[in-house]
C-alpha cells in the first residue's frame, strides 16, 4: 500500500499543471459524452417542465422535444 501511495505522489510531482488540466478536461468531456449517449438510447419515461409532467410518446404529436424524443402532457386521473 505504501508503494502505491509513493507511486501516486511521484506521478503528481512529475506532472505539470497544463498536463493535469488537459487530462481533467478530457475526463470531464468523456463523462459528459457517456451520459449524453446513455440518454440518447435510453430516454427517461417522464420529464417535468414548469410544474407539468410529460410522458414519452413514440409517435409525433404536438408536444415538447427533448433527448431527440417526443413528449406529451401526461394525463392524470383527476
Amino acid at each position: 500500500m505504501l508503494k502505491v501511495l509513493k507511486a501516486i505522489k511521484e506521478f503528481f510531482d512529475n506532472i505539470d499543471l497544463f498536463s493535469l488540466a488537459f487530462w481533467l478536461a478530457c475526463i470531464s468531456v468523456m463523462i459528459t459524452s457517456v451520459i449524453s449517449i446513455y440518454h440518447h438510447f435510453n430516454p427517461p419515461d417522464t420529464i417535468k417542465r414548469n410544474g407539468y409532467e410529460y410522458e414519452l410518446q413514440y409517435y409525433p404529436a404536438s408536444s415538447i422535444v427533448e433527448y431527440d424524443c417526443t413528449y406529451v402532457l401526461k394525463e392524470t386521473d383527476e
